[in-house]
């Protein structure tokens, strides 16, 4: 796995730790990664929100986010924080969202 897959799985499973199932709105995703957590400004959250979703990370309905993955709680690295690849060019979710595992690169 690339690295910047995994940073996309560790910053989508963290953003769901708390509710791996439900849907969060797209305001509460940019505020949680700019204001709440500090890893990028609003604009940026806002940005990557959209390529999230064009790339089949994120599944969006009514205006409602889900992650298009299985969220693995054990593999969520433990003070993590986005690389500044994140904002790189976005590849495609081509796995099989229950395939989708988490990497440990430290």
């Amino acid at each position: 796995m690339e690295i910047i897959e995994n940073e996309i799985l560790q910053l989508i499973s963290t953003t769901w730790i708390n509710s791996p199932k439900s849907q969060l709105s797209a305001k509460f995703v940019a505020r949680y990664w700019s204001i709440d957590t500090q890893w990028m400004n609003y604009s940026e959250a806002e940005i990557l929100i959209s390529k999230l979703i064009e790339q089949k990370w994120i599944n969006e309905s009514d205006k409602l986010l889900s992650p298009n993955l299985k969220i693995d709680l054990e593999s969520i690295t433990f003070g993590w924080a986005p690389k500044n690849i994140i904002h790189d060019k976005i590849p495609r979710n081509g796995k099989n969202s229950s395939d989708s595992k988490i990497i440990k690169t430290s």
